[in-house]
């Protein structure tokens, strides 16, 4: 349905354009969101007190990962088919491209505990919040992750990500690792955080913080030319 700009104009006081500026947004806010996944915010390393582990770390060093607040799938796993995923990959790798559907991709480490078990395949709480991420992760356990498979100084990605029913990834929450070679390690290896930053929650989405823009543009020109309004019918008569 198009939307005459003009009237809407003429009846809030606002020019054309602010128009087509506010109710564009509305557009933006109506517009699918089937686009590839960008990271939802800032995961990090960290003790099951959420004390960030900036480093050097040993190769057999617990942690848990901590996210924003309240982290949540696009759906919960329930009724939205939703999975929670872990995931260690060179740094580069698009990890909005990785794929869940017959398992962890070929190219990924991923994240184990002790046990060793990969974290993966993980139900959300009915909110679709990520709930339950182990404190006992390592690097090193169970994926024959050591100082033969990256090059000292080299960069990886860590985090987790939201699957949907396809695979695909829908969210995801990363930490940028750098690794270093170690004598001392028993798998001859360390690891540190560069910039360990507590995580904080995500910026309001584009597609949201445009449409509360264009409703502000809105109001502002409704209250401009009630304003007017009210003048001109307090106004003296000469």
């Amino acid at each position: 349905m198009s939307i005459p700009l003009k009237g809407i104009a003429a009846k809030t006081g606002m020019t054309a354009a602010a128009a087509a500026l506010a109710f564009g947004t509305f557009g933006v806010f109506g517009a699918s969101a089937a686009s590839a996944a960008t990271p939802d915010g800032a995961a990090a390393l960290t003790t099951s007190g959420g004390t960030v582990l900036p480093g050097p770390n040993g190769s057999r060093q617990a942690f848990t990962v901590t996210l924003p607040p309240q982290a949540s799938c696009f759906a919960n796993s329930a009724t939205g088919g939703a999975r929670v995923q872990s995931y260690l990959v060179p740094a580069g790798t698009d990890v909005s491209t990785l794929n869940w559907l017959t398992g962890p991709p070929a190219n990924l480490v991923g994240l184990f505990n002790g046990t060793p078990s990969y974290y993966g395949g993980q139900l959300t709480a009915l909110s679709g919040q990520i709930i339950q991420i182990p404190f006992d992760l390592e690097l090193s356990a169970g994926n024959n992750f050591n100082a033969s498979t990256f090059t000292p100084g080299s960069k990886w990605e860590a985090g987790i990500a939201c699957t949907d029913g396809t695979g695909a990834v829908r969210n995801f929450w990363n930490v940028e690792l750098t690794m270093a070679a170690s004598t001392n390690d028993p798998n001859g290896f360390t690891w540190t955080q560069p910039n360990p930053n507590p995580p904080v929650v995500p910026e309001v989405p584009l597609a949201l913080g445009l449409p509360i823009g264009g409703a502000a543009v809105l109001a502002a020109g409704v209250f401009i030319n009630r304003r007017r309004a009210v003048r001109k019918a307090v106004a003296p008569v000469a």
